[in-house]
């Protein structure tokens, strides 16, 4: 090891030993948490980290959660039973309980963010009380204990539920092991004359006691205390400044072991933390023990009165006092540098390393320490109690020059003269240029100190205000003034301006330096700090790259690579390469919640691996090889408002489509502080959002959102646990697709109706139309029957008279007979649409009879009906067959000199019936020829065929009628008439028809 090393070595040795927390005895070295910074009062009683991070704070006036920057205070407001909260426990799931003076407990829901209490939770409501106070302990495998003098409640969740069970006998469960025996202490019987309490350990199955053992006898009046503590039973007996550990229980035959821990002195308190028991002595003093090994591992003492003292899990100590607050020891490698109690001015503006083992620092008082492993000193360059900053100290040549607005002296008492030797000589700044030569600089001036004959000479500074002077290794001087950077030649007393159009070179310069790779940092007083290289900007550092704060204060070089930036809001450790013309570096952050003394740092040393800060409050010692605090900082949701209402937090909310004005607190749980900020995802947009401050105000839109909380800290590392919370806000109905799906679907509906009414209409129309067409073809053809039947009846009247005149009563009676039926049959026929094929058949046998009789012999006729007509059955246009045989008859066969035959054939074929009537008669075409003026027929046929255009309206096959010749005779070739009639023709009608249709 090399002499200076073993120098930096001691030093740090000796002044940790001397003017720095020792573990074995703190001394005021803490950072004090009041009323001023959020707690409800100074007087607190406990300190307790839950497993979320938080730190609880239980006062006399409510119980406090720190989230490492800010305090959330809880009271009766917010469910608790009393805001005086003497103790504070951890369950063993997480869950924080709270015992407040002569109250029931209550625990707390972090679900509503408030606490429960007896009244809200009828099971709380259960507990026993007593005079006594009442302590509580968390159980081993879960649940918690609540006792007093008259019982005790155990409280535990069974497959999810709360239940509460009760103990009077005394006996005070301890655990239970995994063959389901159970451990209890409590007291032995003793004769009324014993002026002493046995305490006893139990082992039980069943509710049966197996086993029993004597444990310890104490006076009825002495004062001592039990703890149940991961199943282990503590008894603290304070007049004995004893505690004893009993555990490790074992069943059949019981056994157990314990251990125990004399103390100084005698006791009043104790507390349990995650790795260690803590004991409050009578003195003030704070023992704090190993809980593994009982070991004595701390004392704490200064200059409060403390409650307690709770160990978080990165080592830092709580200390809980009477008077101020809560104090946190910083487990820390820095060391902060102790002063005697009647050294109140630690504002220190410069600092040094001597080469004699020491450390000089200057305050603004003119007085500089001179602090070695042995002792501190005090040297005064001003009078006592004058503002004299000072600035800068350097050590050459054995001796001491400070520098401030009174003077530059020469170990501390000799001032340096000015140039006319009548005054002294005033420096703001300073740099040893070589070994002969100081350059110093001040209000208007740059100045040289001769070393060997201490005359100093004006140099060409251009009458700049000198803020910051520094040197490149090649022996060039540049300065900072108010208006930017400036470089001067020694040689040449030539200065040159490097502030034209270069951006931070036009600003305040507040400090100056080269690394050994010729790499200028130059610092401004809030834009960060411009990288020069051969007096060109190559990078600009600032807040948004990664230091602390852009108002830069001091940069000292420490190690190659290594560049110490001070500012007023802590220190940057910026770690660079700079190869192939290209700088990169990772920057870490060192603030008081690291262990620095405080934040402002006005002027930083190196030496062997040890960087050395000045600072507003004191001396900080900070080794290079400081690691940077990485922590996975949690985000948690402390507060959720909808539509500003509060309401209880969840992972998920379904909201209404109006609730979608959204009010957020958050906190990043860190109470190490060094958390930076939260930053936000909004849909995992590709941007996160930083967070102003702690609360997110937001007015989403209809749809599903989630949104993403991350933290940040103070070195920009980001934390991987993520927090989220999903808002799924209905839809409003008129812009939901499903909305407007329906309405084009109600639109086209709506739309498709007046079409299909329209239509409807139409057909309706169409089909009264045809109706009226058909009624007329029908009155038309009524009317013209009714024209025919007065011929035809004259000429049955003839032929009856015929008979009766022959005296052929028989055959008159019988045409008499046909004759009636066949005009009542008419009658009926013509005042209906359709008739059925048996009746109309029975119709045309009765006509055609009486047409035989009538033309004498003449006439003969057959029908034939094919057996797979069913003629009831099938339904057919009413005098339809009648025409066309009187047509065939009269047009055909009476014109004929043969005798007529007329053949009527009735049968189906696929979707129709046939009607086939043919004659032996002189044809259509012969008869269109003889025509002598007589329309009957062709009439009868328009009608017939007026009527089948109608008709064809309500079968999707129509009605046909068509007439051909039946022999290739010229005289008498025949006729064939051919009906074919849709089978549905009667039901499409009956379903079509209006039903307005007439019916005659």
């Amino acid at each position: 090891m090399t002499t200076q090393k073993k120098d930096a070595y001691w030093i740090l040795l000796i002044l940790s030993s001397i003017f720095c927390c020792h573990v074995l005895g703190q001394e005021k070295n803490y950072k004090a948490f009041t009323i001023r910074d959020g707690l409800p009062s100074n007087y607190v009683y406990r300190a307790l980290e839950g497993n979320d991070g938080y730190l609880w704070v239980a006062t006399d006036a409510g119980i406090a959660r720190y989230d490492g920057k800010s305090f959330q205070v809880f009271t009766t407001d917010n469910g608790l039973p009393d805001n005086e909260v003497l103790s504070i426990a951890k369950e063993k799931n997480g869950r924080i309980w709270v015992n407040c003076f002569k109250q029931k407990p209550a625990y707390f829901d972090a679900i509503q963010n408030r606490f429960i209490n007896a009244k809200e939770n009828p099971l709380l409501n259960q507990i026993i009380e007593g005079t006594s106070e009442m302590n509580f302990f968390p159980l081993k495998d879960g649940g918690m204990m609540f006792s007093n003098e008259n019982a005790i409640s155990i409280i535990k969740e069974i497959k999810g539920k709360q239940v509460i069970e009760f103990n009077k006998n005394g006996k005070t469960f301890i655990q239970e092991d995994n063959n389901s025996n159970q451990f209890f202490h409590g007291f032995g019987p003793l004769t009324v004359k014993s002026k002493f309490n046995q305490i006893k350990i139990f082992a039980e199955k069943k509710g049966n006691i197996t086993d029993s053992s004597n444990l310890l006898l104490y006076y009825f009046n002495e004062r001592v205390t039990r703890s149940i503590h991961e199943g282990n039973l503590y008894y603290f007996m304070y007049q004995r400044n004893k505690l004893y550990r009993v555990n490790n229980f074992q069943a059949n035959p019981l056994k157990f072991h314990m251990d125990s821990v004399m103390i100084p002195e005698n006791y009043n308190n104790y507390q349990f933390t995650p790795s260690s028991i803590s004991l409050l002595g009578n003195s003030g003093k704070i023992y704090v023990f190993n809980k593994q090994t009982l070991k004595l591992t701390a004392i704490f003492r200064g200059d409060y009165i403390p409650n307690s003292i709770y160990d978080d899990k990165y080592g830092n100590h709580w200390v809980s006092t009477i008077d101020k607050g809560l104090l946190l020891y910083k487990k820390s490698p820095i060391i902060n540098v102790q002063f005697p109690t009647n050294f109140l001015n630690k504002y220190f503006l410069s600092i040094t390393k001597s080469t004699k083992n020491r450390i000089l620092a200057g305050n603004i008082y003119g007085e500089i320490a001179e602090i070695s492993p042995n002792n501190m000193k005090l040297y005064h360059t001003s009078e006592k109690g004058k503002i004299a900053r000072i600035r800068k100290i350097i050590e050459v040549k054995n001796q001491v020059l400070t520098f401030s607005e009174t003077g530059i002296f020469r170990n501390y008492l000799t001032p340096v003269l000015n140039e006319k030797k009548n005054d002294k000589q005033y420096s703001k700044t300073a740099i040893l240029y070589n070994d002969s030569i100081i350059i110093t600089g001040h209000t208007s001036a740059l100045s040289a100190i001769n070393l060997k004959n201490w005359k100093v000479t004006t140099l060409n500074g251009l009458k700049k205000r000198i803020t910051a002077l520094g040197k490149n290794k090649n022996n060039e001087i540049y300065f900072g003034s108010t208006d930017g950077l400036y470089k001067y030649n020694y040689n040449l007393n030539k200065t040159a301006p490097l502030n034209q159009n270069k951006g931070l070179l036009n600003e305040r310069i507040t400090a100056i330096c080269f690394t050994n790779d010729d790499l200028g940092w130059i610092a401004t007083g809030g834009s960060g700090i411009a990288v020069l290289k051969n007096d060109k900007i190559i990078d600009v550092i600032n807040e948004s790259k990664g230091i602390v704060i852009n108002s830069i204060r001091c940069i000292t070089g420490a190690q190659p690579g290594q560049i110490w930036i001070g500012t007023s809001n802590g220190i940057s450790r910026l770690s660079y390469t700079y190869i192939n013309n290209k700088l990169k570096y990772k920057i870490n952050n060192i603030t008081t919640n690291d262990g620095l003394v405080h934040n402002i740092i006005n002027e930083m040393v190196y030496k062997e691996d040890t960087v050395y800060a000045a600072t507003s409050e004191g001396i900080s010692i900070i080794p290079t090889s400081i690691k940077a605090t990485e922590i996975n900082i949690p985000v948690y949701i402390q507060k959720v408002s909808i539509n500003q209402k509060d309401t209880s937090i969840y992972k998920k909310y379904n909201l209404g489509y109006q609730q979608k004005n959204i009010q957020l607190n958050l906190a990043a749980i860190d109470i190490t502080g060094h958390n930076h900020h939260i930053e936000y995802n909004l849909d995992n947009n590709k941007n996160w959002i930083i967070l102003a401050n702690n609360n997110l105000n937001l007015e989403l839109s209809h749809g599903n959102h989630e949104l993403k909380f991350r933290a940040v800290d103070i070195n920009g590392y980001k934390s991987n646990k993520l927090t989220s919370i999903i808002f799924n806000i209905n839809t409003p109905i008129w812009k939901s697709t499903w909305f407007w799906i329906l309405i084009a679907i109600v639109i086209q509906s709506l739309f498709l109706m007046i079409i299909y009414k329209v239509r409807i209409k139409r057909r309706k129309n169409k089909i009264a139309l045809e109706y009226a067409n058909l009624q007329t073809a029908a009155l038309e053809q009524q009317s013209f029957t009714s024209l025919m039947n007065p011929h035809f009846i004259f000429n049955a009247l003839n032929s009856i008279q015929h008979y009766i005149n022959l005296q052929d009563r028989k055959t008159a009676n019988r045409y008499l007979s046909d004759f009636a039926s066949l005009i009542r049959k008419n009658f009926e026929a013509v005042q209906q649409y359709f008739i059925s094929l048996d009746q109309e058949i029975e119709n045309i046998r009765i006509y055609l009879r009486l047409e035989k009789m009538r033309f004498i012999e003449k006439l003969s006729f057959n029908i034939d009906i094919d057996e797979n007509v069913e003629v009831e059955h099938i339904m057919i246009p009413t005098m339809m067959l009648q025409p066309l045989l009187e047509n065939a008859i009269l047009h055909g066969i009476v014109p004929s000199k043969l005798l007529g035959m007329i053949n009527i054939n009735i049968y189906t074929n696929q979707n129709f019936i046939v009607i086939k009537i043919s004659d032996n008669g002189i044809g259509f075409k012969n008869s269109q020829a003889n025509k002598s003026g007589n329309t009957h027929i062709s009439s009868g046929i328009k009608l017939i065929q007026k009527r089948i255009v109608a008709l064809n309206h309500f079968s999707q096959f129509p009605i046909s009628i068509e007439f051909s010749e039946l022999y290739a005779e010229k005289e008498s070739p025949g006729n064939i008439t051919i009906l074919k009639i849709p089978k549905d023709l009667h039901q499409n009608w009956l379903d079509k028809k209006p039903i307005t249709a007439l019916r005659y």
